[in-house]
């Protein structure tokens, strides 16, 4: 089985897909492999929203380690 594993996809007009996808061989009775199935999912909201929660992660460890810097 090959892990998860995230691609980004950039199409013509600039737009970015992040697509997670992971993949696993079939083998028939005699252990060769004769076919796979790839499973693949859209995670662009995903992505958005993890890149959302580092930058606010980012604003409270600032704030956090200057307390003073937004009252000054």
């Amino acid at each position: 089985m090959v892990a998860a594993t995230k691609y980004i996809m950039a199409l013509p007009e600039g737009t970015r897909w992040y697509i997670l996808a992971s993949a696993v061989p079939l083998r028939d009775s005699t252990g060769r492999v004769r076919e796979g199935l790839l499973v693949a999912q859209e995670v662009s909201e995903l992505h958005r929203l993890d890149r959302g929660r580092d930058q606010l992660v980012a604003v409270i460890s600032h704030e956090l380690h200057n307390p003073l810097a937004s009252v000054v």
